[in-house]
């Protein structure tokens, strides 16, 4: 997936559980932190489900637990009837990027 195609989803409201970001490019990683941070919390409070993971900071295991709880609320959101989803979104960037 390219870092456009992540912001045409953000802007679609066609949000995947997890999104990893990696590269070089701050500027464009900003960009789509940023479209994914404001589709995410759209009429919600921002940050109550949100997960932010840098590599150097975590171990990969922190990672992988937080996209599992991201998964698995994502699948309960979609079966659920007639209640409003909570959705976790999880944002995993690699070592080296803020």
């Amino acid at each position: 997936m390219t870092p456009e195609q992540a912001i045409k989803e953000a802007q679609e409201q066609q949000l995947r559980p997890v999104y990893l970001l990696v590269g070089d490019e701050r500027h464009l990683e900003g960009k789509v932190v940023q479209a994914l941070r404001a589709a995410a919390t759209l009429g919600g409070v921002p940050g109550l489900n949100e997960d932010q993971i840098q590599a150097q900071d975590s171990d990969v295991e922190v990672a992988l637990s937080a996209a599992r709880l991201a998964f698995q609320a994502s699948r309960a959101a979609r079966s659920a009837e007639g209640s409003m989803p909570s959705v976790s979104h999880t944002l995993l960037k690699e070592k080296g990027h803020s």
